[in-house]
C-alpha cells in the first residue's frame, strides 16, 4: 500500500525559491537510497507567493516515520 504525505509551508518574503530549492535536493537525497520512498511532488501555490506544496509518496514502514519526523524538525528558514 502507498501512503502520500501533504505538506504546506509559507515562507518568509522572498525566500520560498530557495527554501523549495533546499527541499526538492533533500528529497532528490532520498532516491535510491530510501527503502519505501517512491518519490515527490512539490509545487508553489499560485494564491500566495510565500507558500509552497509538497506531495511525497512512500510505502508504508519504519523509515517513512523517522524521515517525516526529520522533515518536522529541520529548520529551513
Amino acid at each position: 500500500m502507498t501512503y502520500i504525505k501533504h505538506i504546506e509551508g509559507r515562507f518568509k518574503q522572498g525566500k520560498r525559491d530557495e527554501a523549495v530549492q533546499m527541499i526538492v535536493d533533500f528529497y532528490n537525497g532520498l532516491v535510491g537510497k530510501v527503502k519505501g520512498f517512491k518519490g515527490f511532488i512539490m509545487t508553489g501555490s499560485l494564491d500566495d507567493p510565500q507558500k509552497a506544496v509538497n506531495i511525497s509518496l512512500w510505502k508504508q514502514g519504519k523509515k517513512w516515520i523517522t524521515i517525516m519526523q526529520t522533515i518536522k524538525t529541520t529548520p529551513l528558514f
